[in-house]
């Protein structure tokens, strides 16, 4: 069982999706092998068991991906109504394609224009055009792209034309409609929603943000730890009636299991059965069969169970970041409670220190739930929060006791029409959740609370310390094996030191922001930004989601510089974000002095700014073609970034720059418009590497495919963010070293193309 779970775990690291044929290839080699090396027949057999199941899920891609299909089935989330659209999660019953109707099972995420009045459990007929899942790769955010593969989204389907074929609604949705009507009533209410029926959807930036800092972004969504508490309380509660009911102690035990696991169910309905709240459920049935067993498993066995049943059903949860942060938080938990003190030892001690052993414990758990996860925070999210043991010490009991259990007595007063009841209910959470957020705002301002990886060497060196000397008192080691590891740590830090940064080489960092600009120039620990890309959604711009948490990731300490080539919103939507965030930023734009030809130094790089200078027609005397260049250049390397200007533009520029203009760098102009680009322009700049900033099936279809073929004749490499997501180039003294996201820095099959070559323009 355990060398098949690691035959699915592969799922992560595969650098493509392979094909069936390879899946039946193995599954032959499994069936040779079986007999002589049970251990890798059985790792091969759970590889081509995951290959096959990762097939079928994308089978009516291809299918979905016809022009002008109509689709037919059920809202399965509940839909997010913006100012522009409505977006949600839809399971398909039926494609037609035009010229046959196909049954279907899969699941796609749905936008549809406009207002609609929609809720979860309805059945729509939509008529729609669909797309492949795409997301943006940058270090420090969200991979939207494997969150969606992970909760078994296939293709992302814009609506043209839709109507309501069966309006009935779930009780998750008829709750959320109950919500919407009180909500005015208490201030926090989209926190209860949230711990209720799994409803995060108007959670703000800001308390995301909050939450993340104080590491108590866990504590307001359904998850095992709510589920579990739940059906403890249950358990308790159905325990002393069943017993004094039936006598007979397996019969009990039954009932008390399957009344506890229905609890379960019922409140991972209340979700959505969203799949944190089903992979605690399966965890709960395992334990709960070994109970009714009457088999006493460790943990660990019921997680390797649990895991080997994920792999058999949705092989694509292991894709998903909150199995794996949840998993080594129980692992955290099972191995700090074998230090905790019996109760035989409490049972000696007064008031007093029981007080004391709890309060300690409390604390030994938090920081073992640090070290143990801050491997795997830094890794997702690019940082570790400090101050998350002491706000959970406080955040999660009063959760988990007060608010979680008031709040659903509330909820079930409000369905059963006991509204003095739930009244009082809902405002006792209220208040509580209040003074509660408020308390993890003020505690989430501390500068020190939130620290990302790139520069803290310091702390990944504490960070392996602690975790070398876990293992090793968890393996009960020889003290000679502790001096073994602190002579490799004092010699691992004396080899590190030994490789400095030359104080001359800098580095560009070309955002994914979709359609739009934004660069990060960074040199030591201070860095310039030129452009701030586009809006993001309604209330949030690529600033705020992209280029701030980038910064914040590679721990910059100073933004010295913001530079806005021109106007448009796709290069300046941001810089109200960013100044918010460095005020001391020096702002310089095309419409400064500056621009028209002036030049500054910073820390070593000569910077040089211009626009075009000579007269336009007006019809072409527009904003894209009064776009500011900027040229950054050191004996290591140089760049050269050019805005949006378009041909005529470009034609002046030609007549106005030297060839001190020419650049190893160049973005390329207006994003690869076939109305920039120009043979002149490319040869006065004579770049090696040309980086164009789009997003992924754009309507526009840049870059042209006559601009790529001209930077081909002028042996351009040219470089698509859209296909390669963040791109960095490290000015060193051999010369410029270009990193991508996508096939680099994580080149796995999620991150990818998953058109698999179906989709067409």
């Amino acid at each position: 069982m355990l060398a098949m779970t690691a035959g699915f775990l592969s799922i992560l690291l595969w650098p493509t999706l392979p094909s069936y044929w390879v899946a039946c290839s193995f599954l032959v080699l499994a069936i040779i092998l079986l007999k002589t090396h049970h251990l890798a027949a059985s790792f091969i057999a759970g590889l081509s068991i995951c290959i096959i199941s990762i097939n079928i899920h994308f089978t009516d891609l291809k299918t979905l991906l016809t022009a002008n299909s109509s689709i037919k089935g059920e809202i399965v989330s509940l839909p997010v109504q913006g100012k522009h659209h409505n977006r949600f999660y839809f399971d398909l019953s039926q494609i037609n394609d035009g010229n046959e109707v196909h049954k279907s099972n899969s699941r796609i995420q749905v936008i549809w224009p406009g207002q609609h009045k929609l809720n979860q459990g309805q059945r729509l007929a939509l008529t729609i055009k669909a797309k492949p899942l795409v997301g943006l790769f940058n270090q420090g955010t969200f991979n939207y792209q494997r969150f969606l593969v992970s909760n078994n989204v296939i293709a992302t389907v814009s609506v043209t034309d839709g109507k309501i074929i069966a309006d009935s609604t779930n009780l998750r949705a008829q709750l959320a409609q109950r919500f919407d009507e009180v909500s005015d009533n208490y201030k926090s209410m989209r926190f209860m929603r949230a711990l209720v029926i799994g409803d995060k959807r108007y959670f703000n930036q800001h308390d995301w943000k909050v939450l993340q800092h104080t590491g108590t972004s866990h504590l307001f969504a359904i998850s095992g730890l709510h589920l579990g508490f739940v059906c403890l309380m249950a358990m308790m509660t159905i325990r002393p009636l069943i017993r004094m009911c039936i006598r007979h102690n397996h019969l009990a035990t039954l009932c008390i299991m399957g009344s506890t696991i229905s609890v379960g169910v019922f409140y991972s309905l209340l979700a959505g059965f969203s799949y944190p709240t089903v992979r605690a459920l399966v965890m709960l049935i395992v334990a709960s069969c070994f109970v009714c067993l009457a088999q006493r498993v460790a943990i660990f066995q019921i997680i390797a169970i649990t895991l080997f049943i994920i792999g058999l059903v949705n092989p694509l949860g292991f894709l998903s970041q909150g199995l794996w942060l949840s998993l080594f938080a129980l692992i955290c938990v099972v191995t700090c409670s074998n230090w905790f003190a019996s109760r035989a030892q409490l049972e000696r001690m007064n008031f007093q220190k029981r007080a004391i052993q709890w309060v300690g414990q409390l604390l030994k758990l938090q920081l073992m739930l640090v070290i143990g996860l801050c491997g795997i925070q830094m890794l997702f999210f690019g940082g570790v929060s400090l101050i998350a043991p002491i706000a959970n010490i406080v955040a999660v009991p009063v959760i988990t006791l007060i608010v979680l259990p008031i709040g659903l007595l509330a909820t079930l007063c409000d369905q059963l029409s006991l509204f003095q009841l739930s009244d009082w209910g809902f405002h006792v959470t209220d208040t509580v959740l209040t003074l509660l957020f408020e308390l993890l705002t003020w505690i989430s301002n501390a500068n020190f609370v939130w620290q990302g990886i790139a520069a803290s060497r310091w702390l990944v060196l504490i960070i392996i310390g602690f975790s070398m000397i876990l293992i090793l008192k968890i393996v009960n080691a020889k003290y000679s094996l502790y001096m073994l590891c602190f002579i490799m740590a004092i010699v691992f830090g004396l080899i590190s030191n030994r490789f400095h940064t030359d104080v001359k080489a800098w580095r560009v960092d070309f955002l994914d922001v979709g359609h739009g600009n934004s660069s990060v120039i960074q040199k030591g620990n201070r860095a310039m930004v030129i452009d701030t890309g586009n809006v993001l959604g309604e209330h949030s711009t690529m600033a705020q989601n992209i280029v701030i948490p980038f910064i914040a990731q590679r721990e910059v300490g100073h933004v010295d510089y913001i530079i806005v080539t021109h106007h448009d919103s796709d290069h300046s939507a941001g810089l109200k974000s960013l100044l918010e965030r460095f005020p001391l930023a020096q702002v310089i734009t095309n419409r400064d002095v500056i621009c028209n030809g002036g030049s500054f130094e910073w820390q070593g790089l000569a910077i040089k700014l211009t626009k075009a200078l000579g007269k336009l027609p007006k019809s072409h005397d527009t904003e894209n073609n009064r776009s500011c260049l900027i040229h950054i250049k050191n004996e290591f390397g140089s760049a050269l970034f050019s805005g949006d200007i378009e041909r005529r533009a470009e034609q002046l520029l030609v007549k106005q720059l030297d060839k001190t203009w020419q650049a190893q760098i160049l973005q390329v102009p207006h994003h690869g418009s076939k109305t920039s680009s120009s043979v002149d322009f490319i040869h006065l700049v004579s770049p090696q590497f040309a980086i164009v900033s789009t997003a992924s099936f754009n309507q526009w279809h840049f870059p042209a495919s006559l601009v790529m073929s001209r930077y081909r004749r002028a042996s351009t490499k040219l470089i698509n963010t859209a296909e390669v997501g963040q791109i960095t180039v490290e000015f060193r003294q051999a010369g410029p070293y270009i990193i991508n996201y996508r096939r680099q820095r994580s080149p796995f099959w999620y991150n990818g193309d998953l058109s698999f070559g179906h989709y067409q323009r």
